[in-house]
């Protein structure tokens, strides 16, 4: 069953838009807040990336200086955003997502990052004005340990029967809290702090709470894609209606293939979805020079954490085993390059690379992977994708957007990639290029000054 189907059955027989507590006087839907790790937890394992210790509050609070004194600065847009979406452009590390909004485009933009899985030094980024997300983040912790009392749940008999559905439970009342908290503090914020026109969110579903505080103080909250939106992707897709206070206004998007995830029964309550390109494939695009095969052919396998990192990482070790005719690059994400290669000794005969996944694309032939967003990268960076369909999860997730593409492959076994990877032709990048039209839209720079003279006066 795909996640779009799990969720049609549940939201099909369960009034799930009827799950709410009631605080600060308003009314509040928990299911949104609880679906998301629900189902990621039922696909991957584990509730979140990062699990709460005492080295990470550590981290956080040596991260409150981070560009402290940008905080109390009138700005025109707030962008929440994460240290992860850095890359490294002319010397310095460049939000993919916002940075060249607050840097050309005339924008006072506000950058707060979540500083979780990588460490950049405040000299060495591009943001004009950037500042941590930590120093919201502990005064939310505070509030929500020490002073929040969990207010009852109304309907929690629906709850239950939710909860049914699944295998594994989830720490429903520290997700409450958090989101609970997350409004309760943003409403201080905007009392304390020059209130921005516009605020931007990488990620919707883990900013509930903000995204409330922001559209009742009228302030208008837009989505900029970080990753994949397909109708399986369980943030993205609703069988039932829901209050749209607490989702974004519009989401901006890559391509235009995301038009087709919402409507269409798709409940999701946002007004508009608009397509504008990618500055870092653009940007890469015009570096890249490559217009021949190496030898031998250079094959960037691009990882994914959590367990299915692992299933791919043991794929691409017994795949060394067994070809020698390519070079085997591999491009971690979170994870550690030592983690792998202590659980997986073959691992040790393949190269990791050491740039950022973009950069690394550039320098190889043919990209492979599970099914990260890179294999809709890579095609508009003129590189042709292997998919290795474990657990299902290739089709699951891509076969909408590159199911009739025809320099994307699937395989399901290291035999039926190596005989993919053996019939693999030299085409022109340009031809890769255009044929990822619909799923990443050429031109960012226009497109982007177009939205923002619409959106932000």
């Amino acid at each position: 069953m795909t996640t779009q189907e799990k969720i049609e059955d549940i939201e099909g027989k369960i009034d799930v838009n009827t799950i709410t507590v009631e605080k600060f006087g308003r009314v509040f839907q928990i299911y949104p807040w609880l679906r998301s790790k629900i189902l990621y937890k039922e696909q991957t394992g584990t509730e979140t990336l990062q699990k709460k210790t005492i080295g990470l509050l550590f981290r956080q609070v040596l991260s409150v200086f981070y560009g402290c004194w940008n905080l109390f600065s009138k700005n025109e847009i707030w962008a929440f955003t994460n240290s992860t979406e850095r890359r490294l452009v002319n010397g310095k590390y460049y939000d993919k997502l916002f940075d060249y909004i607050g840097n050309e485009c005339g924008k006072k933009m506000l950058l707060i990052e979540l500083r979780l899985f990588t460490y950049h030094p405040y000299r060495k980024i591009a943001s004009k004005r950037a500042v941590s997300k930590s120093i919201f983040i502990l005064l939310e912790e505070f509030y929500s340990r020490f002073i929040l009392r969990l207010p009852k749940i109304t309907n929690e008999e629906v709850l239950v029967e939710l909860n049914l559905q699944f295998e594994s439970s989830i720490s429903q009342k520290e997700i409450i809290k958090k989101y609970l908290s997350q409004y309760r503090m943003m409403r201080f914020w905007l009392k304390v702090l020059p209130n921005p026109k516009v605020v931007y969110v990488s990620v919707s579903y883990t900013n509930f709470g903000y995204i409330r505080a922001f559209k009742e103080k009228g302030i208008q909250v837009v989505e900029f894609q970080h990753g994949l939106i397909t109708s399986n992707h369980s943030a993205y897709w609703y069988k039932q209606s829901f209050d749209p206070v607490q989702f974004p206004d519009q989401i901006v998007t890559v391509g235009e293939q995301e038009l087709n995830v919402f409507g269409n029964g798709n409940a999701f309550p946002v007004k508009d979805v608009i397509p504008v390109g990618s500055f870092i494939l653009d940007h890469y695009s015009d570096k890249d020079e490559k217009s021949y095969f190496s030898q031998p052919l250079r094959v960037l396998f691009a990882l994914q954490d959590t367990a299915i990192g692992d299933k791919f990482a043991s794929f691409i070790a017994d795949l060394s085993e067994q070809i020698n005719s390519i070079e085997i690059i591999v491009q971690t994400r979170r994870t550690s390059p030592e983690y792998y290669l202590k659980k997986y000794p073959a691992l040790h005969s393949v190269e990791f690379s050491n740039d950022s996944v973009y950069a690394a694309l550039i320098e190889s032939d043919v990209h492979v992977t599970v099914y990260s967003t890179t294999a809709i990268e890579a095609l508009s960076l003129g590189r042709q994708n292997i998919l290795v369909n474990i657990d299902g999860l290739s089709v699951t997730h891509l076969s909408s957007k590159l199911k009739d593409n025809p320099f994307t492959k699937i395989v399901d076994t290291v035999p039926s990639f190596i005989a993919a990877i053996e019939k693999i032709q030299f085409i022109d990048k340009r031809v890769i290029q255009e044929s990822n039209r619909f799923n990443i839209k050429p031109g960012y720079k226009h497109n982007i000054q177009n939205f923002l003279n619409r959106t932000v006066e």
